[in-house]
C-alpha cells in the first residue's frame, strides 16, 4: 500500500489546555462571534478568563504558529455544557471541530457527569446540526430569542457515556498525542462518512417499491447532497433495510415543497401539514440508487457491533471509521463536517 507523505510541521495545529496568558488572544478570537452572541465578551471576561488556571472551566485552544485558530470552552458538572466551539474559517471542514470536541470532552466530562448539552444559534444551526447529531447529540428544546431578538437557540443533549463512546469510535489519524496536548494535522485523508436515517415502516415500504422517491424532513442540510445513506426502519421492524444516494436536497417553504414534490412524496396533504406544523421551511430529499441490504441487519446486530448504539430520531452522520458502517459495507459518499 503506498504511503501518504507526512504533512509538514508548519501545517500542524497544537491543541492544549488554555492558561491565563491566553486570555487576550482568546478574547480577540471570540470577538468574531459577537454577531451571534452579543454578550460573549462580557461573559468571557467575567466567567471564563478568571477560571483559566482552575478546574471551573474546561478551556482548550488550537494554535498554529502561535495564532489561535480554534477554541473549546466547557463547563463541568452533572449536566456539563459545551459553551463555545469556534474555528477559524480556513480550518472548517478539515476535522479540527471533531478533534477539539474529542479532546475537550476528556477534560469536561467527570465521573459525576450525566449528560453534555450545547446550544446552537439558529443563524449557525444549518451547518452545526449534522455535526453534533453525528456525535450522538439530539435536539431536545428550542429557546426563543435567548441571545438575539428574532433568533432562536437550539438545545442539543447527549448522555455523557454515549458521547464518549461515539468519540472513542472515531479514529483520528490527524491527532498525535504530545506531553502537554495533541498535535492536529489537517488534510489527512479519512474514510468518508455516510448518513443513518430513521424511517417509518409505511414510508420504507413505498420507497422499496419505487412509489416514493422523495423524503421530507423538517431539519436537514444541503451539505448532504450526493451523500450515501443507510435507512433504519423503526418499530415494529427495527431493521436496516436499504441504502440510497441522496441525489438532491431542496430547502424551501413548506408550500413550495408540496407543490414540487406532492406526487413523489408518498404522503397525504393532511399528514404533510401535520408533520411540518410550526415551521415555515423544510427539506425534500430525492433518493436514487435504492439498494436492499443483504440479510436486513437487525437493531440487535447493530448493538453487537457498536456498544450502546441507539438509532437517531431523525438522522445522524456515521463516521467513515465506524465499525457499524464497515459492517454494513455501504458505498460511502463524500461528506464533511463544519
Amino acid at each position: 500500500m503506498p504511503r501518504t507523505a507526512a504533512p509538514s510541521a508548519e501545517a500542524a495545529v497544537f491543541i492544549r489546555p488554555a492558561n491565563a496568558d491566553d486570555a487576550p488572544s482568546l478574547e480577540g478570537f471570540l470577538a468574531e462571534s459577537t454577531h451571534l452572541y452579543p454578550g460573549i465578551l462580557d461573559w468571557f471576561r467575567a466567567k471564563v478568563a478568571p477560571a483559566l488556571d482552575s478546574a471551573r472551566r474546561a478551556v482548550l485552544v488550537a494554535t498554529r504558529a502561535d495564532a489561535v485558530v480554534g477554541a473549546f470552552i466547557g463547563k463541568p458538572g452533572r449536566r456539563a455544557k459545551i459553551c463555545t466551539l469556534r474555528l477559524a474559517d480556513r480550518f472548517r471542514c478539515r476535522g479540527l471541530g471533531k478533534a477539539l470536541v474529542h479532546e475537550g470532552v476528556r477534560h469536561l466530562a467527570q465521573s459525576a457527569t450525566r449528560d453534555v448539552h450545547v446550544t446552537v444559534s439558529e443563524a449557525a444551526e444549518k451547518t452545526c446540526q449534522a455535526f453534533f447529531e453525528g456525535l450522538g447529540f439530539r435536539h431536545i428544546a428550542t429557546e426563543r430569542e435567548r441571545y438575539v431578538r428574532g433568533v432562536d437557540e437550539y438545545v442539543y443533549s447527549c448522555p455523557a457515556v454515549e458521547l464518549k463512546q461515539h468519540l472513542n469510535q472515531l479514529v483520528f489519524p490527524q491527532i498525535r498525542k504530545q506531553l502537554f496536548g495533541a498535535t492536529f494535522v489537517p488534510g489527512v485523508v479519512r474514510k468518508p462518512q455516510a448518513l443513518l436515517i430513521s424511517l417509518r415502516p409505511n414510508f420504507a415500504k413505498m420507497i422499496m417499491e419505487g412509489k416514493k422517491i422523495v423524503e421530507f424532513r423538517r431539519k436537514f442540510s444541503e451539505r448532504h447532497q450526493n451523500a450515501s445513506a443507510v435507512f433504519y426502519v423503526t418499530h415494529p421492524v427495527r431493521r436496516f433495510l436499504f441504502s440510497a444516494v441522496i441525489s438532491k436536497v431542496q430547502r424551501a417553504s413548506v408550500e413550495r415543497l408540496w407543490i414540487d414534490h406532492a406526487k413523489d412524496g408518498g404522503i397525504q396533504r393532511d399528514e404533510f401539514r401535520d408533520y411540518f406544523r410550526g415551521v415555515s421551511t423544510g427539506f425534500a430529499l430525492r433518493l436514487d440508487r435504492v439498494k436492499l441490504l443483504p440479510n436486513s441487519p437487525s437493531l440487535a446486530w447493530a448493538k453487537s457491533k457498536v456498544h450502546a448504539f441507539r438509532p437517531p430520531q431523525s438522522f445522524m452522520v456515521m463516521d467513515g471509521e465506524s465499525p457499524l458502517l464497515d459492517s454494513l459495507g455501504i458505498s460511502r459518499g463524500d461528506d464533511r463536517e463544519p
